[in-house]
């Protein structure tokens, strides 16, 4: 089993090599490496991230942690984090629902059961005002990415859970938009995971909040400013 996320070495270094059957009215079941279901980050009714998301292991992930002493260490904050900021990649099955009302309902596993998640969004207009929202959950116990790390680990590791919803909205003749995200990650007293970069057993808690707001309009016809 190789469970390592984000890692693509496949078929040169392909990000999804995946296959799926669909049906109209049951969904869509697709198995292989692919986005698992889960933490839902910042929906971008706005566009403000149409070229790269605003992950800070995004923008900084080369850099290299300091102390508060100046001193310069081995780890990087993209040993920290997730650069997709949003699910990882693995391989496993996973399912996505037809759209119900504007709802869709995802649900994944990856192939060694040991880490799952599900996730709802939402998506509608009222009136001019576009509505995009959503909230996933994962649990994540990657023995085999965490040993890598830390060495051997118990078959009993707690894991961690890790949660996250966010809520979009814009005015369409205006281009009025406010939209954000409220993430936590819940480390179990335990939970051990490259995916979301802890390597010891002594985690606080964490949590993370963002919010953007502006107006994105077609000002020149060239396109949205």
């Amino acid at each position: 089993s190789f469970n390592a996320s984000n890692v693509d070495a496949y078929f040169g270094d392909a990000r999804r090599v995946t296959a799926f059957i669909e049906h109209k009215e049951l969904g869509r079941l697709t198995v292989g490496r692919q986005e698992t279901a889960g933490v839902v980050n910042t929906i971008d009714l706005g566009g403000v991230g149409a070229i790269a998301s605003s992950s800070s292991v995004l923008l900084n992930g080369g850099f290299y942690m300091t102390d508060k002493f100046g001193n310069t260490g081995a780890i990087k904050w993209g040993n920290l984090g997730d650069p997709a900021a949003s699910q990882g990649r693995q391989e496993g099955l996973r399912y996505d629902s037809p759209s119900l009302a504007g709802f869709i309902l995802s649900a994944s596993v990856n192939e060694a059961a040991n880490s799952w998640g599900a996730m709802l969004r939402y998506a509608n207009e009222f009136n001019g005002v576009r509505v995009a929202a959503g909230i996933g959950w994962e649990r994540v116990r990657d023995w085999q990415t965490a040993s890598a790390i830390t060495g051997p680990t118990p078959k009993n590791d707690p894991g961690l859970d890790v949660w996250g919803g966010s809520l979009a909205l814009m005015h369409v003749p205006t281009g009025l938009f406010l939209q954000g995200h409220y993430m936590a990650v819940d480390f179990n007293a335990g939970g051990l995971s490259g995916y979301w970069g802890q390597a010891n057993t002594n985690r606080k808690d964490a949590n993370q909040w963002m919010v953007q707001g502006g107006i994105a309009k077609n000002w020149f016809g060239l396109g949205n400013t």
